[in-house]
């Protein structure tokens, strides 16, 4: 992306500073979907917006209604299925007992030892407290994402939009592009800060790698520059030239200049990049802005938008070279991309978990939903590791296969 300036010193054959530093490559936007972005203000509630939002409240109240009733008929049809097969096995077993043959005897001792124990077991039930539990914990979460982080643009595609910034001199217009959310939810940056599987997060990343290696290859001729205005900061001599400014060789910090810093690093992206822009230019695209340092290698931009406990300005607690967060196996699966995510896993939930808690309890559940969860994100960053993923999916996947498993297994429940 071009950007262009309104002051009136410019000289051919140099790029321009921020044409250096520009944080806008067509390659990074479609490694990093969340860079950069330009969500607009909403627009105000209108009567017809509102009317629409009671609605909806409304149409989601008698869902949730309609499906703790369908939940609750389907344990009751399980109950009753369940003491007319304990009465079918009982009366099963008076018929074998009455002709005491070998044959007969050990199909009695296998009903009374194992299915009847089963029929036993399954009448007692257990209500679905687990199922409750995590499905309220990602409700609060998602919520939370909501209202304290960034909600992305709602849709398909990418949102466009240009910007003016101020720059080292003068201004510029900065191009922006937003990914949408489809299922209206955070942008991607605050679904990697709250905990998605994300590997650059978790593991040295090639791309991360490479990003790190060109940062500090442009910062190899890097020294001061002081503009007519007394403002410096730390460009190549190039960049400086075209600023019509001074440019002091050899300088590894403007801090001994008699000068006020206003280009420092921003890091912004989702892959920890890194360029020394203006305050003003890193809000416009959404970077965190280091009003400390000088030079990109000076800070972690990795570390900062990983987040999670990580100390932003010095090194990280763990002493890693690169963020080795392998707890987000886990922690995605309460994480949700969106409200429509949440509502459709919710469903999932209800039917499948709520049914293998009945017969499993609240502990066993727990254990096969969390291992289930998260050997799918252990999958998933075998075979798609430069994939943002997050959700309750592979757990849900998890409980069906245990569904299927205890169906096969014991087969003369005639599991339906």
């Amino acid at each position: 992306p071009k950007q262009h300036h309104h002051h009136h010193h410019h000289h051919d054959g140099h790029a321009h500073a921020e044409i250096a530093h520009r944080p806008v490559k067509d390659e990074e936007q479609r490694d990093d979907p969340r860079h950069p972005k330009g969500v607009p203000k909403p627009l105000g509630m209108t009567r017809s917006i509102s009317r629409m939002g009671q609605n909806s409240m409304k149409m989601a109240g008698r869902t949730v209604s309609k499906l703790g009733v369908a939940v609750s008929k389907d344990r009751n049809k399980m109950l009753a299925n369940m003491q007319a097969r304990r009465q079918m096995m009982e009366t099963s077993m008076k018929l074998l007992e009455s002709n005491p043959t070998e044959a007969n005897k050990k199909k009695a001792a296998k009903m009374k030892t194992f299915v009847l124990k089963q029929l036993e077991h399954r009448e007692q039930g257990h209500p679905p407290y687990f199922t409750r539990c995590v499905t309220f914990v990602q409700l609060i979460i998602i919520a939370c994402m909501m209202v304290f982080g960034k909600i992305a643009p709602w849709g398909f595609g990418v949102k466009s939009e240009d910007k003016t910034v101020k720059l080292f001199v003068g201004e510029g217009i900065q191009p922006m592009k937003t990914a949408k959310n489809p299922f209206f939810g955070p942008d991607t940056g605050t679904l990697v800060s709250w905990g998605s599987k994300w590997s650059p997060c978790m593991r040295n990343d090639e791309i991360t790698a490479q990003y790190k290696q060109d940062t500090l290859a442009s910062q190899a001729s890097f020294g001061c520059c002081i503009n007519p205005d007394n403002e410096c900061g730390m460009m190549s001599a190039s960049d400086c030239e075209s600023y019509s400014s001074t440019f002091y060789a050899n300088t590894t910090s403007c801090a001994d200049q008699s000068c006020t810093i206003t280009v420092r690093p921003c890091c912004f992206g989702i892959y920890g990049q890194c360029y020394v822009l203006t305050e003003d230019h890193c809000k416009a695209i959404d970077g965190s802005w280091d009003d400390e340092k000088e030079l990109c290698d000076e800070t972690q931009c990795l570390f900062r938008e990983c987040g999670m406990g990580y100390n932003y300005y010095q090194s990280n607690p763990f002493g890693y070279v690169h963020p080795n967060q392998f707890y987000r196996f886990t922690t995605a699966i309460f994480l949700h991309v969106g409200v429509i995510h949440f509502v459709m896993n919710a469903l999932g939930q209800y039917v499948l978990v709520a049914q293998v808690e009945f017969v499993a309890g609240f502990w066993r559940t727990a254990a096969m939903y969390v291992i289930s969860g998260s050997c799918g994100f252990m999958i998933s960053a075998l075979f798609s590791a430069g994939l943002l993923s997050n959700g309750a999916s592979a757990a849900i996947y998890g409980m069906l296969g245990v569904e299927t498993v205890s169906c096969a297994r014991n087969i003369s429940l005639s599991c339906e």
